[in-house]
């Protein structure tokens, strides 16, 4: 993509199809007998997403060498995001225990993106998301791949509850260290 209002515009058709009307009926019918701990995948990946829309590589120059351009991408899907969240969640009436987010942000030795860049670009877009979710009482749960322990406490800080993978052979992630250093405030799930 390089015209971002016709990106822009490709969101806005998405909103419009989505429709909510049955989630409360849906989420009823699968607890009929039983009560799952009932998700919802937020449409977010706003680092993922601006990598899908750019390429990997040419995001991550971007956001270098261009960084309103970077600016516009990833506000675009921020606010997209947060329109999907305020269209179900308030549909869904106290009925969804957590929204998932997904964004991959290391490799198996550090983060893609510097500390600063994440601080730039990603935190302040995941505050204002999460921000979203906590209003109506749900739970925040991440996935989030890789060595990304320096991300950690900020990622506590937006308001994650719940990380996903841990994955333990990544630099930083082993499973001891993780549940002492931050163990009080977040829940690991999987690893």
């Amino acid at each position: 993509a390089w015209e971002l209002d016709d990106y822009e515009a490709h969101l806005s058709q998405q909103e419009a199809w989505q429709d909510v009307s049955r989630l409360t009926d849906d989420i009823d019918r699968i607890n009929a007998d039983t009560h799952y701990c009932i998700g919802f995948r937020a449409a977010g990946r706003i680092f993922m997403a601006a990598q899908e829309v750019r390429g990997a590589e040419q995001f991550l120059v971007d956001m270098a060498l261009n960084p309103d351009y970077a600016h516009r991408l990833m506000e675009i899907r921020t606010a997209h995001t947060i329109r999907l969240l305020e269209k179900a969640l308030p549909a869904a009436r106290g009925k969804i225990d957590f929204v998932q987010y997904n964004d991959d942000l290391g490799t198996q030795l550090d983060l893609l993106i510097s500390p600063r860049m994440f601080h730039e670009f990603l935190l302040p877009r995941y505050r204002r998301i999460f921000k979203t979710v906590r209003r109506y009482g749900i739970r925040v749960f991440m996935h989030c791949c890789g060595a990304i322990r320096q991300a950690i406490p900020d990622l506590i800080d937006a308001g994650v509850e719940i990380l996903n993978p841990v994955q333990t052979r990544a630099r930083g992630m082993a499973a001891d260290g993780l549940k002492r250093d931050f163990g009080e405030k977040l829940t690991f799930c999987g690893g």
